[in-house]
């Protein structure tokens, strides 16, 4: 998720769990918590929260979904197509996540996590993610804290199908940054992004959801041509 810098923005601070607006015309690169002192940088701020939106996405949601029909099925018929997460909850896995990376005071961690979750009761959960007990934000950590170990001990089929998914979504991001270069109606242009992307498609090593996911794009881009 891209953020603007130099604008008006809530920062989470990681000393104090403080949630506090970096306002325009401060220092552009640091932000400091008007609760507690601690300074931000706000590069590493952004690159947390990215951090944070991927495992919220990924490690709480998708595994949700596929340990689901696991369990309900015995297989993985369906996948979802997730829409991005509110700010609020990508916030509260910030929380979660720094406090894993840092050390942070574990009681420090569920405080912040209980404030995001309070400050936004009537929110539908998202991919299954509740927060309203402290046994429901202890199992939040653990999940963060699952991901960042790159869920060994989670169901094989669980973990490849979590990975095959953060591929596709990659491949599609690639693919958009590529249409931002090109005029659409430059069909010269798209057919040679396309062909890329059909190179792929037909390459050995691309895990066959992978290819399955890169069809689609091709049939979106061929039909913008229309």
């Amino acid at each position: 998720m891209k953020r603007r810098r130099n604008k008006s923005r809530e920062i989470l601070c990681l000393s104090c769990a403080h949630v506090f607006l970096s306002r325009k015309g401060t220092n552009a690169h640091v932000a400091v918590c008007p609760k507690c002192g601690r300074s931000t940088n706000l590069s590493e701020f952004d690159e947390l929260y990215r951090d944070a939106a991927r495992i919220l996405r990924y490690g709480h949601s998708y595994r949700a979904i596929f340990e689901r029909q696991i369990k309900e099925q015995g297989e993985i018929r369906s996948r979802a197509s997730l829409a991005d997460a509110p700010s609020w909850l990508v916030f509260a896995t910030v929380a979660a996540l720094s406090g894993i990376i840092g050390n942070a005071s574990y009681d420090l961690i569920k405080h912040a996590i209980r404030r995001f979750q309070r400050s936004h009761p009537k929110r539908p959960d998202y991919g299954n993610v509740n927060l309203k007990t402290d046994q429901e934000i202890e199992f939040f950590i653990g999940r963060t804290r699952e991901y960042v170990d790159d869920l060994v001990g989670v169901d094989d089929r669980i973990r490849a199908l979590i990975r095959e998914e953060e591929r596709a979504d990659a491949h599609g991001e690639r693919m958009a940054e590529a249409m931002k270069q090109v005029d659409i109606a430059d069909t010269e242009a798209v057919s040679a992004v396309v062909r890329s992307v059909a190179r792929q498609i037909k390459s050995q090593d691309t895990p066959r959801f992978d290819r399955k996911r890169m069809q689609e794009l091709l049939s979106e881009v061929w039909n913008e041509l229309d």
